[in-house]
């Protein structure tokens, strides 16, 4: 960042403006209300000046950070989540004594966790911080994905899938919270397809690899084999999410001080806020009663209805 002092018009520099922006930003985050959103508490009515370089600028650094976080952890929801399919043509019925009812059960279970789960999971994104959020769900499902492996009947299998997607609720909603709060509305598409677009790479490893695991002679099973594999990846990267991901704007590790109300300040137009820890009932109540809510589940179950 250019330090060069240049004066205004009233004999300020642009240097002491900066620093004063700065103060601002740690005295009105020390008395932010409970409840309120911090970036409105932090920055409130002031201008802060933001040229396109500056916004560029602080874009490249949010996608770096944060969209390569969304875009690996939603590769490896989806690889977790196919691999069972795989598993079946490796033996894992005929191990598991599974017959066509139970089996499908088994694949299942874990879109029944998902809704089931979805609205604690809602209630966890308000009140738990999403780096501490999301590499808890991570590990959470790289761990029933691992112990996947050591099943050997129908009951097994049913226990660790339900656990795999009731982990794997939160991701969906997560990631779409996680990117209205880090970009402009313009943006947002294109970063959303950037991770969902991973399901179908994530598909297509998950045959690759299922094919070159498949081709091991050892002590257990290809599908074992496979489900240790995939769930192993899962769980080692739960720690690098956490030291990777930040919670919200405000307390961004890789922006600077000034970075942090410019970031807030490209955001404005959104008119949406960066993040509040205060779960409102009557929001949930406006969303029921809203129609668009209901049009938007109802495209939903029709799309996934065709692609099930």
């Amino acid at each position: 960042m250019d330090n060069t002092v240049s004066k205004t018009g009233d004999g300020v520099s642009q240097h002491e403006h900066r620093t004063e922006d700065v103060e601002q930003l740690k005295h009105q985050g020390q008395n932010t209300a409970r409840g309120a959103d911090r970036a409105a508490n932090l920055i409130g009515d002031q201008q802060i000046e933001l040229t396109e370089e500056d916004n560029k600028r602080i874009r490249r650094k949010t996608d770096k950070r944060i969209l390569s976080i969304l875009i690996w952890v939603y590769f490896l929801q989806i690889l977790d989540k196919s691999v069972l399919g795989y598993g079946a043509i490796f033996g894992l019925r005929e191990d598991c004594n599974l017959t066509g009812d139970q089996y499908s059960m088994v694949s299942s279970v874990a879109a029944i966790a998902q809704l089931a789960w979805q609205p604690f999971s809602s209630w966890l994104i308000v009140k738990v911080p999403h780096r501490l959020l999301m590499p808890c769900l991570v590990l959470g499902w790289g761990i029933a994905q691992v112990c996947m492996a050591a099943c050997h009947n129908y009951a097994g299998l049913l226990a660790t899938r339900f656990l795999l997607g009731l982990f794997e609720a939160g991701c969906l909603p997560l990631f779409s919270v996680i990117t209205s709060q880090w970009y402009r509305r313009a943006e947002q598409p294109m970063r959303v397809a950037c991770w969902y677009g991973t399901n179908g790479l994530a598909t297509m490893f998950a045959a690759a690899v299922s094919y070159g695991l498949g081709q091991i002679d050892g002590a257990i099973h290809s599908w074992q084999i496979l489900f240790i594999f995939v769930g192993l990846i899962t769980v080692l990267s739960a720690p690098l999410v956490y030291v990777v991901l930040d919670n919200d704007i405000p307390s961004a590790r890789f922006l600077t001080e000034h970075e942090k109300l410019q970031a807030i300040e490209r955001l404005r137009a959104n008119q949406t806020g960066t993040g509040s820890r205060d779960f409102k009932w009557s929001q949930v109540w406006e969303a029921l009663y809203e129609p668009k809510s209901w049009l938007f589940i109802g495209m939903a179950v029709c799309l996934n209805v065709t692609a099930a």
